[in-house]
Order: structure tokens, then sequence, then C-alpha cells
């Protein structure tokens, strides 16, 4: 990303590392996605199909570079090496209209920042900074939230007396109850 910029949007399964089972399916890396502007798209579980094009690309580098694997690790980057530069370069595609990716391909005009932008919160949400064990402290007391927000700064905005809608940016994650003290994820 650093070198072609950064995509609008980028689609993948609900495996680690895009996705976990914490709030919303989020993970460090779609996190960090989120904060560069990046919407990520997950496929339903145990669809592959809606993924096809990907699907078949790995039957393929599977099948013409592991197939079987090579004898050293830098023969097999050898292979992979050969793979990417033959699939983007040489190889029609169909789903291109017989075109080659490289021959389509234009770098993003979405630079990679200097520093990951943080998420901004108005004066009406109470801002805590989610501790390494997955806590914040509200009202006094500790409520457990999720380990992979671990560092993250999150809005709370009060809905009711003692109960607040979770939010990481401008994103929905569940509510927190301070009288039960529980957090609930909107899943």
């Amino acid at each position: 990303m650093r070198e072609h910029g950064l995509p609008d949007r980028i689609r993948t399964d609900n495996g680690s590392p895009f996705a976990t089972t914490g709030p919303l399916g989020l993970s460090k890396l779609s996190i960090k996605w989120g904060k560069l502007g990046i919407l990520h798209e997950r496929i339903h579980p145990g669809e592959p199909g809606e993924n096809g094009r990907h699907e078949r690309m790995h039957r393929t580098l599977k099948l013409e570079t592991a197939t079987p694997p090579a004898f050293t690790l830098r023969e097999q980057q050898a292979r992979f090496d050969e793979f990417r530069r033959c699939f983007n370069k040489e190889r029609p595609h169909e789903a291109l209209a017989f075109a080659t990716p490289d021959s389509l391909y234009v770098a993003s005009t979405r630079l990679y920042p200097k520093e990951l932008p943080g998420h901004e919160y108005s004066e009406q949400f109470v801002v805590r900074k989610v501790r390494k064990d997955g806590d914040i402290k509200l009202e006094g007391k500790y409520i457990f939230i999720s380990g992979v927000l671990s560092h993250e700064r999150i809005g709370l905005l009060e809905v009711e007396e003692q109960l607040y809608e979770l939010y990481l940016g401008d994103i929905l994650l569940g509510e927190v109850d301070t009288h039960w003290m529980t957090f609930t994820s909107v899943r």
C-alpha cells in the first residue's frame, strides 16, 4: 500500500487475520484498514463462491507453484515470483476481456499516510481508551469490551441512564450497561 496507494475496499473471507469472533468480527487488521478509510467487505461464511475469481486464482497458484512443493524456501519463492509475473503481465484473463491485469492496472491516488489516523469523536461522546486486557473504566467500573480493541480509542454515547452506545469511529459496536457492567455486541 505504501508503494501502490490505498484501495477503496478489500474483500476477504471470515478467517484470521481478516476477522475474529469479537464485536462485528473486527480484527486488528480490519480496524487498521478502517482507520485508513478502506471498506472491508467480507463474504458470507461458507460461501467461497462469492469470491470465486480469487478462489480460482488460488487453485491455479497451488497447481503451478506448489504441486509438488520446491525443495527449498528460496526455490519456492522463485516459483511464486514467476507465477506473479506471468499471471499479471503475460496471461490473458477471461474476466478482463482477455487483457492482462498489468495492462489495466492504475495505481491508487490515495497515499498511505505517514501516521495512522485515530478515531475522532464529538463532545457528546465519553471517550475511553481500551486497556490492554480489553476493559474500559466507566462510571468507576471496569467493563470488558474486547481484546481486539485493546489500545483503541472508543466513543460512548449515553442513550439512557447507565446505558451507552459504544462506537469505534462511526461504527456502532453495541451497548454498554453500567448497572449490570456488561457489553452487548450488535452482531
